[in-house]
């Protein structure tokens, strides 16, 4: 008695390429943010026995939620989801997990619409650039002339 190997299930797809990638790029996340913790001792485990703490669970809850665009309605139902698979509730909500994240208002980085170098406004309304150029905060503003930063 042998066994019959079906042929097209030995040849891979796109798709199935997109979702080895995607896996392997998880696991380089899981592994980076494991090896950012560290070996902290003090560190709350997630629960007794568990292979990462809380802080590192948190990382990768969130490495999860920007990789894959999810809602704030996709991060509460992940929570959700996560409890389930949890001997005791970690995630009490989608509020209180956000609440710990660290929040810094983006700045707005101008440049010329000439030669796109950098510019500081500071107070002016207007200002002159390197290459003669003027360039006036509100134009910059309605030509998209800037981009956002939140690294201070």
């Amino acid at each position: 008695m042998g066994f019959r190997i079906d042929s097209s299930f030995a040849t891979s797809s796109k798709e199935d390429k997109q979702e080895v990638a995607e896996e392997e790029s998880e696991n380089l996340i899981h592994k980076k943010v494991i090896k950012a913790s560290g070996d902290n001792p003090q560190a709350p485990m997630l629960y007794e026995g568990a292979r990462i703490n809380h802080a590192e669970s948190e990382a990768l809850i969130m490495a999860f939620v920007l990789n894959h665009s999810l809602s704030e309605k996709g991060l509460e139902n992940l929570l959700e989801l996560l409890n389930c698979h949890l001997p005791i509730p970690v995630y009490s909500s989608k509020f209180a997990f956000l609440k710990k994240l660290p929040t810094t208002e983006p700045k707005k980085n101008f440049f010329c619409k000439q030669c796109e170098v950098s510019l500081e406004f500071g107070d002016s309304d207007e200002l002159l650039c390197e290459c003669e150029a003027i360039n006036l905060k509100k134009e910059s503003i309605n030509n998209n002339n800037f981009f956002f930063d939140t690294v201070d």
